[in-house]
């Protein structure tokens, strides 16, 4: 049996050349009350890299999305 795609957290990121970039979650309910440093944390991309996830926790959770690429 093959793991099953995390879909919510695949719908957030992108895989690219230099990593994985992930978008923040929770973007799009109630931006107009939040503070600027919530504003700000949203708005900012993360990449992780090989150092902060491996190729095992990359396929556990995005699944078929890494099957494609090589």
């Amino acid at each position: 049996m093959t793991a099953r795609t995390n879909k919510a957290w695949a719908k957030r990121l992108k895989l690219a050349k230099r990593g994985v970039l992930v978008r923040a979650s929770g973007q799009n309910h109630y931006n107009a009350k939040e503070n600027a440093r919530e504003k700000s944390r949203k708005r900012k991309i993360r990449v992780l890299g090989a150092k902060h996830l491996g190729k095992k926790a990359i396929e556990r959770f995005v699944g078929a999305l890494c099957a494609n690429r090589k």
